[in-house]
């Protein structure tokens, strides 16, 4: 089916690289648990992780389909993806984005 779609959009305020940091500001920010955040990064020497500010969630998601009317062949990221308005492949999808009162869309939500 057609279930991939973006959903909203979300400014970026922060990316956290140091490992220590990182946990420490997402155990109070995380709907996990601290021991399901300690088992996430076990192991690992680096991380990182994006803090988000002005979250928007869209009252129409745009579809792939939609994108795909705009952009032939258009597929989806994984999780996310940067969209930035310089950018002449991805820059029909600003058509489709609801009005905004400035240019500054950098990152879209994807829903799986």
């Amino acid at each position: 089916g057609d279930s991939h779609k973006i959903v909203g959009e979300f400014v970026i305020e922060k990316i956290l690289h140091e490992l220590d940091l990182l946990i420490k500001s997402t155990l109070h920010e995380t709907p996990h648990t601290d021991d399901d955040i300690y088992a996430y990064f076990n192991g690992l020497k680096i991380g990182s992780a994006l803090k988000v500010k002005d979250p928007k969630k869209y009252d129409k998601p745009i579809s792939l389909k939609q994108i795909q009317n705009k952009i032939a062949g258009f597929t989806p990221p994984q999780s996310f993806r940067y969209l930035r308005e310089d950018d002449p492949i991805l820059k029909p999808i600003f058509e489709l984005l609801p009005k905004q009162k400035t240019s500054s869309v950098q990152v879209d939500l994807f829903e799986y």
